[in-house]
């Protein structure tokens, strides 16, 4: 949750004039170098070791056994990746490295849980993956080439963003969901809409964590109708909500049709184990978790957010555009904390 913040608060640093201009004349090729920047640093992590230290890289180690005791038979492997309800998108995202790590094993005679530095390094370059839509997203906001590149270059500093970078973790990849699904929200057509609901429903459902920032990239996209007319709004608002349930229906027919577990039924008891949380704590550690973790990086992001808020020198149309990342920002943070008061509730209770 404080990664959402982190990587959606990158947007919201304007530039001075002077400094615009020094960037702007610069080419494309500099996101480039900071893109293969950033993909050698996490190559050079990955391979380092350290896989399977978190609890949530068992999701991982799952498909690898379920390839193993499904070998030979597709169908059943298939049924079984359906079976993983627990954050069921990272299971079909997984499954590639997963393969490709049984194949090199047995050609060269090695123990699977030998060759986990494989699948890290794949993984690994699914946050630069989001580095480049940091940009994208500037870029279709409107912002020029200079402030697109520094928004994704504050995303590329971000400690957040790099030190799962070796472990075998579903955060990312649903982070690059869920920043897809913002920059469909971004547009006018319908088809932006769909892809934002669905976008955002795939984010959900390869980390059921990440439901603030596909709730936030719906919002978005949903209000963005009011500065047209009411019945843009709706029409929006129904054609995001169709494509995000679209995603958990063609899994529910996919189910029944293979005979896996529900999809449905599966989140729910899974909602039902998460107790963590603590209400006296909620609207702090946030920023105890952002502070220790990003240092000047969030000082930076906290003097953007003055900076707009206060300062009022920026042009209109983008400064307007900047409130509203940091209206999203205060979306995802606000729902952070009052969750966690809830789930308190719950366990005091």
């Amino acid at each position: 949750g404080c990664r959402e913040a982190a990587v959606v608060g990158s947007s919201t640093t304007p530039m001075s004039s002077a400094a615009a201009g020094r960037v702007r004349g610069l080419p494309p090729l500099d996101l480039v170098v900071l893109l293969l920047v950033s993909s050698v640093a996490r190559l050079a992590i990955a391979v380092q070791g350290g896989q399977l230290y978190w609890p949530d890289e068992r999701l991982y180690a799952q498909v690898v056994d379920l390839f193993d005791l499904n070998a030979g038979h597709p169908l059943a492997m298939v049924r079984a990746l359906f079976g993983r309800q627990e954050h069921l998108g990272f299971a079909f995202i997984s499954a590639g490295p997963a393969w490709l790590q049984m194949q090199l094993a047995h050609m060269v005679n090695r123990p699977v849980a030998g060759l986990m530095v494989l699948p890290a390094l794949l993984l690994s370059q699914i946050s630069v993956l989001a580095i480049a839509l940091v940009y994208a997203i500037a870029r279709r906001a409107g912002r020029p080439d200079g402030e697109a590149l520094l928004a994704a270059g504050l995303a590329a500093a971000s400690t957040t963003l790099f030190y799962y970078a070796r472990h075998l973790l579903p955060y990312d990849s649903a982070l690059c969901l869920g920043l897809l699904a913002v920059w469909c929200a971004l547009g006018d057509r319908r088809r932006d809409a769909l892809g934002c609901g669905i976008c955002a429903a795939l984010a959900f459902i390869t980390y059921n964590g990440y439901w603030l920032l596909a709730g936030a990239a719906m919002t978005m996209h949903a209000l963005r109708g009011v500065r047209q007319s009411f019945g843009t709004l709706v029409q929006r608002g129904l054609l995001t909500a169709g494509g995000f349930v679209l995603v958990p229906v063609v899994v529910t027919v996919a189910e029944l049709a293979i005979g896996a577990p529900s999809l449905v039924g599966g989140m729910q008891r899974l909602a039902g184990t998460v107790t963590d949380g603590y209400a006296p704590e909620g609207f702090r550690v946030t920023w105890e978790y952002l502070w220790h973790a990003e240092h000047a990086v969030l000082l930076v992001w906290l003097a953007a957010v003055v900076f707009i808020a206060l300062v009022g020198t920026w042009q209109t149309t983008g400064r307007t555009m900047a409130l509203e990342w940091i209206g999203a920002a205060a979306f995802v943070y606000l729902g952070l904390s009052l969750t966690s008061d809830r789930k308190s509730t719950r366990l005091n209770s």
